[in-house]
């Protein structure tokens, strides 16, 4: 029964090392400054401004601030030149939630890291324990 707890313990850990690493390399990949991720990085802004909002929401976000259109190495028609007009297609919704799910994970990394950042000021402002009593 003990491996089997040391062995639940060991994955858990190695899982997070994983997601933590993807997270990071996600969040890499939307701050380089290639023009393919120059709309991923307005979505990932939109979504953290606006976690409630639709597809479509951003989408007019996004035609409004003139972002040029990813085409996903897709065949779109050629009169398709608005974000707007893509808004029903599977592909850009999963794009958009794909990049909701890596935002709030990135989010729920940097809450971690103020706690820890939090806790440790607190740690070393602590006065030490007399142990004399």
């Amino acid at each position: 029964m003990r491996n089997l707890i040391e062995n639940i313990f060991a994955y858990a850990h190695w899982e997070g090392v994983r997601r933590g690493y993807k997270v990071a390399r996600d969040m890499e990949k939307l701050r380089s400054g290639a023009q393919r991720n120059r709309a991923k990085k307005a979505i990932a802004g939109l979504i953290k401004m606006h976690p409630e909002w639709t597809t479509k929401q951003i989408f007019k976000m996004l035609d409004l601030a003139k972002v040029p259109i990813d085409r996903m190495n897709s065949m779109l028609p050629k009169h398709v030149t608005r974000w707007s007009h893509l808004s029903k297609e599977p592909r850009y919704k999963m794009l958009v939630s794909r990049i909701g799910t890596r935002v709030r994970a990135a989010s729920r990394v940097t809450e971690w890291e103020t706690l820890i950042s939090e806790h440790e000021k607190l740690r070393r402002k602590a006065p030490p324990e007399d142990t004399q009593n």
